[in-house]
């Protein structure tokens, strides 16, 4: 094992600790394939001693590792940043089970993630949300989630999900396979073939499974063939396929293992029609009882199935009847088929899982350690001497440094107190800003808009820049109570100085307090030198704090938000909606600061997560998730 888990080449694997987000346990009545493998993952992984924590969407039930309650259907997501700090900060890996919407836990951690996929949802999402949902979800999945896991490790259950992730973007050196497992009966456990004809189908009853077709083929066979059709499962499509009112079709809803496996058992076949799987774990569980499979030749189930060998796959409905026919008539190609499938099956086994995963997870770890020990063996930033009348600020590094500290978790401690006590805060925040430019300083007459108490000011030039600091409120730029050297009070919309006046401006949480944003870029254009540059953030009204003082009221929108909190609460003390805080969102602003000729956007990112630049590039997610928006700038020659 790799030094990282071992403390050193050769020694014993220490256990690790394990936390994983699931969308749903296995107790959720739409449990599938997906949670039926994370659960044997995590009792084996907790067998070999690791400590293992499940968050899942409720309802939950016990299992031999820790599992938490999680929220429910789409609130789980919301509370996973929350859920994280509480529970999971200190594990050594988090396991996020993409089940389409991901948990995007890079996003507020930087040790290891392994992302789980099962399979690529892709025409899921509009069978089960509208198409404008459908849209933002494949959005998610197509863009942001190969950005937000880039540096993490993946795992998948088969090689059509391996294809389709890399269809999706993500590099191929970052995906591992970890193959299903098959709890394997004693051969004279095995239920003996029923005497007369039994067709047996087993899965949630939702739309990707298309058991609506299945029944609909059914109609087809029966009258040739005879015998039952049998259903195992539960899901919204129960009540449609039973409205088809099929001669010798049952469903049987869900039952328990014994039942399930005897019918496995005495099945000729296991009918597959699913058009996407990530694995089939049906398709196993029948092999391990002799079974083989009828399926159509879909990604997934072209992997657990071995045509010819394990079953049939199909590439057509009328190939799929026609198969059925076949096989329902011969006997002799069904026991072979069968006994196949039960080879196939003896080479799958959990335990063989559960260390599959556990080099994944070893790997993944070790990873994380080689990262962290690169960073800390980066150079430090060199820290100016003090100014006369001040206290010493660190100086910013050069365009390729990377800033650590303050971190965004403790600017985030820090904002927690703002109120009582704002200078720790708004020190930390200046120092990281600055540290975080991507041009120099020293030397270059710099605009502080919109300045307020003067720490940007104070920041930039400690790190060697000519600033002048403007703000509209004359009380503002006194501070400590004295005036902020060389400050001007003046409008953000009608800056009092020449054209081509500045190397650079500096503009910070500003535009949410003007009624329009046009104007202050067309400010910044104009006293811009050809060549500068501008540096522009805001807090964006749909983040958590947007609404400042009506939050958390401001999620309804600024108007029926603002009602709200004044019916409740009266009126706000400060920051007043439409009096001195504008709603402004992330894509109004690309899209006025795009369409200018003289300006250039080089970079776009929210402010506490600057890695995750890819969240600017998701339409409605960035209004929410972005938190606070920065944008870079340069001047161009254009008009």
């Amino acid at each position: 094992m790799t030094a990282a888990v071992t403390g050193g080449r050769g020694a014993t694997p220490r256990p690790l600790h394990i936390a994983i987000n699931a969308w749903r346990d296995t107790s959720h009545p739409l449990a599938g394939g997906s949670e039926v493998m994370i659960d044997h993952l995590a009792t084996g992984l907790a067998a070999r001693g690791h400590r293992v924590e499940l968050r899942a969407g409720g309802p939950t039930t016990t299992h031999p590792y820790t599992v938490r309650d999680g929220g429910g259907k789409f609130s789980q997501y919301l509370r996973a940043p929350v859920d994280h700090l509480r529970h999971q900060r200190h594990a050594d890996l988090v396991v996020d089970i993409a089940n389409g919407m991901s948990f995007y836990t890079p996003l507020w951690r930087r040790e290891p993630t392994v992302c789980f996929v099962h399979h690529v949802h892709t025409e899921h999402w509009e069978q089960w949300f509208p198409k404008p949902v459908a849209a933002f979800g494949r959005t998610l999945e197509r863009r942001a989630m190969p950005l937000a896991y880039a540096s993490s490790l993946y795992a998948t259950v088969s090689p059509s999900s391996a294809e389709a992730l890399i269809d999706l973007g993500v590099a191929p050196e970052r995906i591992r396979i970890v193959l299903n497992g098959v709890e394997l009966p004693a051969p004279e456990d095995v239920a003996p073939e029923a005497p007369e004809p039994l067709f047996l189908a087993v899965g949630r009853l939702v739309p990707h499974k298309r058991y609506d077709l299945l029944a609909r083929m059914w109609r087809q066979v029966h009258p040739v063939v005879g015998g039952r059709l049998v259903i195992i499962g539960e899901g919204p499509e129960a009540e449609r396929i039973e409205a088809l009112d099929v001669p010798g079709l049952e469903l049987l809803g869900r039952v328990d293992e014994a039942t399930r496996d005897r019918l496995y058992g005495e099945a000729w076949l296991l009918l597959h029609p699913s058009m996407l799987e990530g694995w089939g774990l049906v398709v196993m569980e029948a092999a391990a009882q002799a079974t083989p499979t009828l399926a159509f030749d879909a990604p997934g189930v072209r992997d657990s199935v071995v045509a010819s060998r394990t079953g049939v796959l199909a590439h057509t409905e009328g190939d799929y009847v026609d198969a059925w026919i076949e096989l329902a008539r011969n006997h002799d190609l069904r026991a072979k088929l069968g006994q196949g499938a039960r080879e196939r099956a003896e080479e799958f086994g959990w335990d063989a899982t559960t260390t599959r995963f556990e080099e994944v997870a070893y790997e993944a770890v070790d990873a994380g350690r080689l990262a962290r020990s690169r960073r800390r063996a980066r150079p430090a930033r060199p820290v100016p001497e003090a100014r006369p009348g001040g206290e010493a600020l660190p100086a910013a590094p050069g365009p390729d440094a990377e800033v650590r500290l303050p971190t965004s978790w403790e600017l985030l401690r820090l904002f927690s107190r703002e109120k009582t006590d704002p200078d720790p805060f708004y020190r930390a925040l200046a120092q990281r800003s600055v540290a975080q430019f991507r041009h120099p300083f020293e030397g270059r007459r710099v605009l502080d808009l919109g300045c307020g108490h003067g720490y940007d000011t104070r920041a930039m030039r400690a790190a060697g820049a000519e600033v002048v600091p403007v703000d509209m409120d004359g009380a503002k730029l006194v501070v400590t109570g004295a005036p902020l050297e060389g400050s001007v009070q003046g409008d953000a919309t009608r800056l009092p100085f020449p054209d081509a006046s500045f190397d650079g401006v500096y503009c910070s949480n500003l535009l949410e307090h003007t009624p329009a944003t046009p104007p202050v870029f067309t400010e910044i254009e104009r006293v811009l030198k050809p060549g500068g540059w501008a540096w522009v953030s805001w807090t964006n009204w749909y983040s958590p704090w947007g609404g400042h003082e009506i939050v958390p009221l401001h999620m309804l929108g600024p108007d029926r938000g603002l009602r709200l909190w004044r019916r409740l609460f009266g009126e706000p003390r400060v920051n007043v909606p439409y009096v001195e805080l504008w709603p402004t969102y992330v894509g109004t602003v690309l899209a006025d600061v795009r369409s200018r000729p003289g300006l250039r956007l080089t970079s776009a990112s929210p402010r506490y997560w600057p890695r995750h630049k890819w969240i600017l590039g998701v339409p409605g997610l960035r209004e929410v998730v972005t938190w606070n928006c920065v944008l870079e700038l340069e001047r161009t020659s254009g008009t």
